[in-house]
């Protein structure tokens, strides 16, 4: 099956924590199938509850690089 650009995923703050965490591998499976994105209030989210490790702040900074961010506005 290939994959599937034109179809976007908005991802979920848990499941981005989830990922940071090494918990999951739903985000790396997804964003291979789909062209994910994230809201600004998610980027928000990740960044209010602390970054812990300097390997958690470069996944942010990356994922941030390769999804396309949704603003929060009135036209959204």
């Amino acid at each position: 099956m290939g994959r599937m650009a034109t179809s976007q995923l908005v991802v979920d703050t848990d499941i981005i924590v989830d990922y940071l965490r090494r918990r999951t591998e739903v985000l790396r499976e997804a964003c291979m199938r789909f062209s994910c994105v994230m809201t600004a209030i998610t980027l928000y989210e990740l960044k209010a509850v602390g970054i812990r490790s300097e390997r958690q702040e470069r996944l942010i900074s990356m994922l941030t690089e390769v999804m396309d961010l949704l603003p929060f506005d009135l036209a959204t």
